[in-house]
């Protein structure tokens, strides 16, 4: 390792953390950014390493679908790295983070039914325990999963009633593969088994947000100050909720409820699902009414008559200029109806 990676074995990282609380994420954070990370409140394409409390939250779904680019681990990797750097020794970073990956079934309960091959059985409770699951052999509330060869049977029926999460033998096969656990209504074993797990992951290339962008996006952020963060996510969800049904058909393509793959996430009120990105526009919306600062144009491409800026509002297309063209004339000339 040179000089300069010894004085800052993190550099190039950049770090999210989810569900961690917020003591916790703090102090790894500013643990990373003495190493030379970059601490990201907010998952977005810039970022490398995400660190995790708990997998049942957006971010952690999110980068198992879309991110296979993320390095995806235990809170505990940034303290581990610290105790070697601060010690002044040699640090084989690719082994740590090995090390300290988040298994593929973190903290899962798992059990199975239907399965009668002995062997078969003996094969998924050696995985399940080996990549961070626990195995029940019973039925019992405890149990999270519910691994089901056929949708029927008494473990079925009462796994129903209790609201787990049953998925077919195949959910269990492609988690191990992605090394991370996937979304399980993908793979309900009442679906055909050609159709589950479609777009459940993927393995294409993510473009990256540059680590300049990122240190600037990051910056920003902590200028922002926590109080500030929350007054935009307000306006962002009321914005979001009012216009929902306007910008479906211009934010997003048609049938489609996915994010893109460099989309932010938002950390405060953990993970819950961002708005679009078309509704990040970073304005103060939280009012009924606003002042416009614009005159109205006529059909001529000129200026009308300035209008008293505490006279119009300011809304979704506040600031905009349009102008008609390709109307037929006698819908060009009707009148606006104002509310």
């Amino acid at each position: 390792m040179t000089t300069a990676q010894s004085q800052h074995p993190l550099k190039g990282v950049v770090l999210c953390g989810t569900s961690l609380d917020q003591d916790v994420r703090t102090a790894l954070g500013d643990s990373a950014q003495e190493m030379g990370a970059i601490h990201s409140l907010d998952l977005t394409s810039a970022v490398t390493h995400l660190l995790v409390g708990n997998i049942d939250t957006a971010k952690y779904k999110h980068v198992a679908k879309s991110r296979p680019d993320v390095k995806v681990l235990r809170p505990e990797w940034i303290t581990a790295v610290r105790d070697v750097w601060v010690h002044d020794h040699d640090i084989d970073l690719p082994a740590l983070t090995e090390e300290y990956r988040l298994p593929s079934l973190y903290n899962l309960d798992i059990c199975i039914t239907g399965f009668d091959d002995l062997s078969q059985r003996d094969s998924i409770q050696k995985s399940v325990n080996e990549n961070g699951g626990i195995y029940h052999k019973d039925l019992t509330k405890h149990v999270s999963h519910l691994v089901a060869a056929k949708p029927q049977g008494a473990k079925y029926d009462r796994a129903k009633q209790w609201g787990m999460k049953i998925i077919s033998i195949k959910w269990l096969q492609e988690s191990l593969q992605r090394g991370m656990a996937l979304e399980e209504r993908l793979y309900d074993p009442l679906m055909p088994i050609e159709d589950q797990g479609r777009d459940a992951f993927s393995r294409a290339p993510v473009r990256r947000t540059s680590p300049k962008r990122a240190r600037e996006d990051s910056a920003e952020v902590q200028r922002e100050g926590p109080s500030k963060r929350r007054m935009r996510r307000t306006a962002s969800s009321r914005l979001h909720s009012d216009s929902k049904g306007i910008w479906a058909g211009i934010s997003q393509p048609e049938h489609s409820d996915t994010l893109a793959p460099d989309a932010p996430w938002a950390d405060d009120g953990e993970d819950s699902r961002p708005p679009s990105r078309a509704l990040e526009v970073e304005r103060s919306v939280v009012a009924d009414s606003f002042a416009t600062k614009t005159q109205p144009w006529n059909r001529a491409g000129n200026p009308t008559m300035a209008v008293s800026a505490a006279a119009q509002p300011q809304g979704l297309f506040y600031e905009w200029v349009c102008l008609p063209h390709g109307h037929e004339e006698r819908n060009v000339s009707r009148p606006i109806l104002q509310h």
